[in-house]
């Protein structure tokens, strides 16, 4: 379930994480066609594709949340300040 709401969270960045995974996996593929012509290497290779892209997932939605917790607390000091000055 955190993979789908990560995913959910990153919105349309999501579909740019799929593309550039996808990209990836068919150039290194298509690369070490020779090497992963056998059925254990190609489960291997897939495997690691796809632990890299929820890794890579869950990271950004947490540095997504990070910077929008910076953001509000920065518009919450600005605002508290300008409330001070008025």
């Amino acid at each position: 379930m955190q993979f789908f709401d990560s995913l959910q969270q990153l919105g349309y960045s999501s579909v740019n994480i799929v593309l550039v995974f996808l990209v990836l996996m068919v150039v290194i593929y298509r690369s070490f066609r020779g090497i992963l012509s056998k059925q254990v290497p190609r489960a291997i290779f897939i495997a690691v594709f796809a632990a890299a892209f929820v890794f890579s997932i869950n990271y950004f939605s947490d540095v997504n949340k990070a910077m929008l917790k910076a953001v509000k607390e920065k518009r919450a000091a600005e605002q508290s300040e300008q409330n001070k000055d008025n």
